[in-house]
């Protein structure tokens, strides 16, 4: 299987480090886009990112699509 990475990076977050780490959940990890600029948009501080992460997690696995809640509970919390 050979992995695809996503070229280029998107304004999610006026703060540069969450922005970063969110495009690069986006690229590295192959999340949703969509659901990743939703979920933007509720983070203001780095509580907010673990719940938000948490919720996108929890749903992520209701919905059977393992790879991205493993993902989502993966957030590199110490390089933000």
């Amino acid at each position: 299987m050979r992995s695809q990475f996503k070229i280029g990076t998107h304004v999610l977050h006026k703060k540069p480090n969450m922005n970063y780490q969110l495009n690069r959940a986006c690229s590295v990890f192959g999340r949703s886009l969509n659901e990743i600029r939703e979920a933007s948009g509720k983070i203001k501080t780095l509580d907010d990112w673990k719940q938000v992460f948490l919720k996108l997690a929890k749903t992520a696995k209701a919905e059977n699509r393992i790879g991205h809640a493993a993902a989502y509970y993966r957030p590199d919390f110490h390089k933000i």
